[in-house]
């Protein structure tokens, strides 16, 4: 195995590392659309065996797509270098017509481009050049069906822990940062539905029967509001309202939903007690408050094994010349904060580079696609390093 051949290897494979991620992009598609996912997962099981991997795919429950796991190893004490993602998207099929895959410059447009068909495009990649250096690295794949959905009544979370735990480290292949850095954390989120009950009543007969839970939603949400951090490590949003049928009745109902971000589960906590007793407070005589979570992703906490993972990647990027990346933490949840719940050290954002998700104007830059692939590879190949 000669690693100088690396960059060669890149540049003889890249079309075909474009041609497949135009070919996944385009074939969609969203859980809703079992027979565009379950198309999908097959296409990707059929390829990644082609490229010396042993796929199986995992069923999760009756409405979510399976798991896709494939490795390279058949020794059950090997710790692998692990690639993870997902392969659905928040858009449906019928929706693709209108946005498929096509380049433009070093920018790639379409649904999923980014998020996160070019992740999987990236091992794809990988996979390949390894195989072409007929390289000794064991590998193992985990790409969820469901990540852009609700999982409550699947068995997908526990299925990803199970089979991304004790290996030797992780790459979760979301969106990468436009500036290349590489996610060491993010926020968990949780999603509150606050109903505030009163009275309806006429304002103008009636007054002083009428019990407005508008204006009782008001005083609390002021208060909810003021609970976001002053360096916001926690932060709550109140994103949408709805009460009221006209202006001249007072309203008896007001419904409002909270988004609740923090960096660790000790904050979570928190917020859920001081929202809690938020509701419980009256501010207007006569009315009540029911608080009810309609969903919680952990965060991605950061600890030691996910600083040593980062220490090493910028020691990989280092002694082969490529750019060094910076570390960040970001906002929004992924399955990393599933995997640094296992014994695995994982790092996220390894896909390609853009912006714009779940958007019509997602975009991804082409050239990010051999870069990342390039220090993974790197990574890969000197795991020994990271055992030591």
């Amino acid at each position: 195995m000669n690693k100088s051949e690396i960059p060669l290897l890149l540049e003889k494979y890249h079309q075909q590392a474009v041609t497949f991620w135009e070919t996944i992009v385009n074939m969609g598609g969203c859980v809703s659309d079992t027979d565009a996912m379950l198309s999908l997962a097959e296409f990707l099981k059929d390829e990644f065996e082609k490229l010396g991997l042993s796929c199986s795919l995992i069923e999760t429950g009756p409405d979510n797509p399976p798991i896709l796991v494939g490795a390279n190893y058949s020794e059950k004490t090997c710790q692998p270098v692990l690639f993870t993602g997902h392969y659905d998207t928040v858009f449906p099929f019928s929706a693709y017509s209108e946005n498929r895959f096509h380049i433009d410059g070093n920018i790639a447009r379409g649904f999923g481009v980014l998020d996160m068909k070019g992740g999987i495009a990236i091992i794809w990649l990988i996979c390949k050049v390894l195989q072409a250096l007929a390289a000794d690295v064991p590998l193992k794949i985990v790409l969820a069906g469901d990540e852009e959905s609700n999982r409550e009544n699947c068995d997908t979370i526990r299925l990803l822990k199970e089979h991304t735990d004790n290996c030797l480290f992780a790459f979760n292949m979301e969106t990468g940062c436009i500036d290349r850095s590489v996610c060491i954390g993010r926020k968990g989120v949780e999603e509150y539905v606050i109903t505030t009950k009163g009275v309806s009543s006429h304002p103008g007969n009636f007054y002083e029967r009428g019990r407005n839970a508008i204006l009782e939603a008001a005083h609390k949400i002021v208060l909810m509001q003021a609970l976001t951090a002053d360096d916001f490590s926690y932060t709550i949003n109140v994103g949408t309202i709805h009460a009221g049928t006209v202006s001249n009745i007072i309203p008896d109902l007001c419904t409002f939903k909270v988004d609740v971000r923090f960096l660790r589960e000790k904050d979570r906590l928190y917020i859920k007690n001081e929202l809690e007793k938020i509701c419980a407070l009256q501010f207007v005589e006569g009315t009540f408050t029911e608080i009810q979570s309609s969903g919680m992703l952990p965060p991605f906490e950061t600890f030691k094994k996910e600083e040593r993972l980062f220490d090493y990647l910028a020691a990989i990027a280092e002694k082969y010349h490529l750019p060094v990346p910076k570390k960040k933490i970001l906002g929004g949840a992924s399955d990393a904060a599933y995997i640094c719940q296992t014994n695995t050290p994982v790092l996220c954002s390894m896909g390609v580079t853009g912006e714009n998700n779940h958007s019509k104007a997602e975009y991804a830059e082409v050239s990010s696609l051999a870069e990342r692939a390039e220090l993974l590879l790197y990574a890969a190949l000197d795991c020994h390093l990271f055992k030591s």
